[in-house]
């Protein structure tokens, strides 16, 4: 099926661009999930890809789809590397985008090649622009990727005396390879996953199956590894941190298989072991478990206090060398005092007695780094500190995902009582 020399039937160029489309927006998030670590969420997205990309096998000539397929999967992993500072990557990536788009343009023609490769491109940024949090530019994305689909049926079905229309309403092209423009703001439903981080967050840990005693391994550790993506916000600030805990992620991960449920991957372990103790070193779930559920009970403070409204307010070390700092989300929102260095060695923490100092730079460092209550809400709500495309003003955005943070914690609180209740019931936490 050739498109210069008739096209698609009638019957199936809406099913062929509608495949086109899907395999387009799964390819994306693959890669932007991969790339952040989401590999559950990776897994799926790709074999998606892989199916639909089979169902256009079915639709078109092989050597088509399978040119369609590469050109999706490249662009995806264009953006998801241009996004995480991978330019060399990119670079090939991006060069790869050009040989299949000049490929693909032999196959069937230039016009339908170069609307599948802004496509593609369009819904690549949008979801490695979300996955960076950059909410405006996907909101951006999406708008462009909505009017390639809207080409997409008509050029799979070549009318004859047709007039070439330009890319976009004002006469530019959108290649993928830009800076992004001013557009209008609506986000079409096609390209809808969740509106912000919180929400996805949310929804990953109502899907925690959780029964009396029993909490799923694998479920877990999924909403455990998109809740990681709540300290991006704060840059490379955090890095530390959250290597550790897909570190720890990672670590239990590998031990675990089919539906099982930490509780009884943690006591099989122990009795291969001969106990908890002995079961408790490097390597094994029971250390990743431990260490994961000390780093989401850090967060789950954090967020408790968010949520109250409480934040850092002024610097009460008398050593640090900084005035007049606003109001930050702080790491002093995070629950220190129960933990030690050896507890958690990212962190540098001096004890005098009954007083508790921190290294001065470092804290001061961090304080000057940390976003405002109102910034660190409202990105982590979706407005990207920019909430003019949803009607609002900052605060009342961040006003908006305090809503969420309080929906969060509902979600989340109830595993992660069962769990550290369990470490601490087989002595592997301290009471």
């Amino acid at each position: 099926m050739r498109c210069d020399e008739g096209g698609a039937e009638k019957s199936n160029a809406s099913e062929v661009a509608d495949c086109v489309q899907q395999l387009a927006v799964y390819a994306a998030w693959h890669a932007a999930n991969l790339r952040s670590f989401l590999w559950s969420s990776a897994d799926r997205d790709k074999q998606r890809a892989e199916a639909l990309a089979l169902q256009l096998e079915g639709l078109m000539p092989a050597a088509e789809a399978q040119t369609i397929k590469a050109l999706a999967f490249r662009a995806a992993w264009f953006t998801a590397n241009q996004r995480r500072f991978n330019f060399a990557d990119a670079a090939e990536d991006q060069r790869a985008v050009e040989f299949y788009a000049e490929l693909l343009a032999s196959l069937t023609n230039p016009e339908l090649a170069k609307n599948i490769k802004s496509l593609s491109l369009n819904a690549s940024w949008h979801a490695a622009n979300t996955r960076s949090m950059l909410w405006r530019d996907a909101r951006e994305d999406a708008c462009r990727f909505e009017r390639d689909c809207s080409k997409l049926a008509t050029l799979l079905r070549p009318q004859p005396g047709r007039q070439q229309q330009p890319e976009n309403e004002d006469g530019e092209e959108s290649e993928g390879f830009r800076t992004p423009r001013e557009t209008e703001e609506a986000t079409p439903t096609s390209l809808r996953r969740c509106n912000s981080v919180l929400d996805e967050i949310v929804l990953a840990w109502q899907a925690v199956k959780v029964s009396d005693g029993s909490t799923e391994a694998s479920s877990f550790l999924s909403a455990a590894s998109v809740t990681v993506m709540v300290f991006d916000v704060f840059g490379k600030l955090l890095q530390g941190f959250q290597a550790d805990m897909r570190k720890n992620i990672e670590m239990v991960r590998q031990h675990v298989e089919g539906e099982m449920s930490l509780e009884k991957l943690i006591d099989d372990e122990a009795k291969a072991a001969g106990s908890h103790a002995k079961a408790l070193r490097e390597g094994n779930a029971s250390m990743g478990l431990l260490w994961l559920s000390r780093s989401l009970r850090l967060l789950q403070t954090m967020l408790a206090k968010l949520d109250a409204g409480q934040f850092v307010s002024e610097v009460s070390l008398e050593t640090l060398p900084c005035e007049d700092l606003t109001p930050k989300v702080s790491l002093d929102l995070l629950p220190y005092e129960d933990l030690t260095p050896k507890d958690h060695g990212c962190f540098v923490v001096r004890s005098d007695g009954s007083q508790r100092q921190r290294d001065c730079e470092w804290e001061c460092a961090a304080l000057l780094a940390a976003p405002s209550r109102t910034e660190f809400l409202a990105k982590v709500g979706g407005f990207g500190g920019d909430a003019s495309g949803d009607g609002l003003e900052l605060e009342q955005a961040a006003a908006a995902a305090t809503a969420k943070v309080t929906e969060l914690l509902e979600a989340f609180t109830p595993p992660l009582s069962q769990v550290c209740t369990y470490l601490r019931s087989r002595g592997i936490e301290k009471p």
